[in-house]
């Protein structure tokens, strides 16, 4: 009888703690990264792009439609458009333990090289020819702004509070042009607008919807051509996303 109500009672015992364990058990952490953009656009709203997007174990970016990304250690080293010597455009970046020192860009008869300046860990200019610069200025955890400078005609990017689709917390700097929102995956916060500096009438607007978690569902990009500004072109962006096991 003592056998039995020993067993008895290792037996629940062995039920109680398996209950714990599984109680216990702490749930895998995950992120929401964006899988798919469908666009519509063009002049009479007929032209439709679909891109999507692929992640490496670690999270990391590695395809954007025809776009490769390519890593050294937890550095982006390259983009390209097309692999290998079917590459059009390609980008290669150079760090210093870590940290972006220049970027330089090849397509077609364009050769050209960039410089970065990071204070506080963060790309504040990137450098070029002729005066030729981006600057990006911050608002605690958020880009506010950045601005092409040229020496004919600066643009102009304002930033809202809205979650930015593109972003991915993998990525430490921003390293290309603010502009190219589908590379804007470092700054979680949206472009809203968009204008010159001499032609303030000339530029975008972005309208969001956001999803009920924040994370915008679409955008409405309405942009006033150079050669008509009375008139405007709409694009719409639909957002599509997966989640993620955090990598460990």
């Amino acid at each position: 009888m003592k056998t039995k109500i020993i067993l008895l009672a290792s037996l629940l015992l062995c039920i109680m703690f398996g209950a714990c364990k599984k109680k216990d058990a702490t749930p895998k952490q995950q992120i929401k990264l964006i899988s798919k953009v469908t666009a519509v656009g063009g002049l009479n709203g007929d032209q439709t792009t679909v891109t999507s997007f692929s992640y490496d174990s670690k999270n990391r970016l590695i395809q954007r439609g025809g776009y490769y990304y390519t890593y050294s250690g937890d550095d982006l080293v390259s983009i390209s458009y097309g692999q290998g010597t079917n590459a059009s455009l390609v980008y290669t970046f150079t760090y210093n333990n870590g940290v972006p020192v220049s970027m330089h860009i090849k397509t077609g008869p364009i050769d050209e090289s960039y410089t970065y300046t990071v204070i506080d860990g963060r790309v504040t200019k990137r450098t070029g020819s002729d005066s030729y610069s981006f600057v990006y200025t911050y608002s605690g955890d958020n880009l506010a702004s950045s601005k092409i400078v040229t020496f004919v005609n600066a643009t102009n990017y304002d930033y809202g509070l809205d979650k930015n689709p593109y972003y991915n917390p993998t990525a430490k700097y921003m390293l290309l042009n603010s502009n190219d929102q589908e590379n804007d995956y470092m700054s979680k916060n949206v472009v809203i607008q968009s204008y010159y500096q001499q032609y303030p009438f000339l530029g975008s607007q972005y309208n969001y919807v956001p999803g009920v978690d924040g994370y915008p569902k679409s955008v409405v990009v309405k942009t006033n051509p150079p050669n008509d500004p009375n008139s405007f072109i709409y694009k719409t962006l639909t957002f599509e996303y997966v989640m993620r096991d955090v990598a460990q």
